[in-house]
């Protein structure tokens, strides 16, 4: 990749960040901090939940539906497991981050350790990270520029946005078929900045399947 392409990627991380905190401020919050592990939020799956959830160290959180998770508390390591239709963001908060069984969310991580996603599906990773290791995922965007090698195996249909070079084992990390490589206008992404509902799904599903 060119420089002006990695430009380019930067650009449109950014982008991503200052819709996403736009999206943030407009809405009516409540937050909670969590202390000790494990913790297990109990949600009613209401469709607009529009909560900001505030973690604190060492959290572990499970069975999350239709929420807006935001790290706002240095943590070593984070781990979400089994969740569905949600917005998390954490900035420079985490050391290493692990996702687990997750889908239909929009995810974005900003750390200087490694990020490993298993069991995504029709989900929007933006990962700023060290390493970044792929597991089961289907059906889903990436937009990412880390120098190191992105480790992917038994993943389908992953589209790549940016300057990164991908190792997939089930390939003998040469002529996958299971990934592609894709260009993303920054119009197309303007519905992120739109209203956080029921419709979400569909968003994401139209945006990880129309850009090319």
């Amino acid at each position: 990749m060119t420089n002006y392409d990695k430009q380019k990627t930067r650009e449109l991380i950014n982008s991503l960040s200052r819709l996403l905190e736009a999206k943030k401020s407009s809405m009516d919050t409540s937050k909670f901090k969590f202390k000790g592990a494990p913790i297990i939020l109990q949600t009613d799956n209401s469709p607009t939940k529009n909560l900001n959830i505030q973690v604190g160290p060492k959290p572990y959180m499970e069975n999350i539906f239709d929420q807006r998770i935001e790290i706002q508390s240095p943590v070593n390591h984070l781990l979400l497991k089994q969740f569905e239709r949600c917005i998390v963001l954490n900035h420079k908060n985490s050391s290493s981050v692990n996702l687990q069984t997750g889908a239909n969310s929009i995810l974005r991580f900003d750390i200087d350790g490694t990020i490993s996603a298993t069991g995504l599906t029709n989900c929007i990773v933006l990962a700023n990270c060290h390493q970044l290791r792929l597991h089961n995922i289907t059906n889903s965007l990436v937009v990412s520029d880390i120098t190191t090698n992105v480790i992917m195996e038994n993943c389908m249909n992953v589209k790549f946005s940016g300057a990164v070079n991908v190792d997939d084992f089930n390939f003998n990390f040469t002529n996958s078929q299971n990934y592609s490589y894709v260009e993303i206008e920054r119009e197309s992404l303007d519905w992120i900045n739109g209203q956080y509902d029921a419709d979400l799904l569909q968003q994401t599903l139209g945006l990880i399947h129309d850009c090319s």
